[in-house]
């Protein structure tokens, strides 16, 4: 009797790659619209959440992290199979290129799918994307990451993302978003170039 198992199986190609990470893409920009919408509403409302209120949003992002945590554990599963089995994929030669780690690749597709797909924000603070990523609720895995988003910091460093500077309320606030150089660079990658 043949085992079948779905979530095993390999990438076939960086479309494939692509395809399949920009769906849990679709579910941490899910979750970083209702963070959003929830800090908005308790900055508009004139009283204190309800205990309901904030149980329900807690389950709602609970969920959200549940699928996440699964999906890419499957996900990079497939990707560690297929690299086994002699496949390439422009994203973990650009990784490889740049000695990105696993957040950081999940940091730069996240840009990417954000770049191609009609989102109204296309980019990030240190904060936001730290929330986001973050599917333990652990404060202590927020600060840690923050390291990423430092000078020395592969990203930041080899210029793949970017930061921009807005004015929100009496203070600046920093965001990040998707360098031109980066996509420009994956853009040729995925066509067959290699990194010079």
């Amino acid at each position: 009797m043949a085992s079948i198992n779905k979530g095993y199986k390999m990438l076939k190609d960086d479309k494939e790659y692509i395809e399949g990470y920009f769906k849990i893409c679709e579910l941490f920009n899910r979750k970083r619209t209702l963070i959003d919408i929830y800090k908005e509403d308790s900055r508009k409302s004139k009283r204190k959440k309800s205990p309901e209120t904030t149980k329900k949003e807690q389950r709602e992002i609970s969920d959200i992290n549940t699928g996440i945590k699964k999906q890419d554990r499957l996900f990079w599963n497939k990707v560690d199979r297929s690299l086994k089995k002699g496949k390439h994929f422009a994203m973990e030669k650009l990784a490889a290129h740049y000695s990105l780690d696993l957040f950081e690749k999940k940091i730069l597709l996240f840009f990417i799918y954000l770049e191609f797909h009609h989102i109204s924000k296309n980019v990030c603070s240190e904060n936001e994307l730290v929330t986001t990523f973050d599917c333990e609720d652990s404060i202590i895995n927020k600060m840690k990451r923050l390291q990423y988003f430092t000078p020395a910091g592969a990203l930041i460093k080899n210029r793949i993302i970017v930061k921009e500077s807005r004015r929100a309320y009496i203070y600046s606030v920093m965001e990040y978003a998707l360098s031109y150089e980066a996509l420009d660079l994956f853009s040729k990658m995925l066509n067959g170039a290699d990194i010079e």
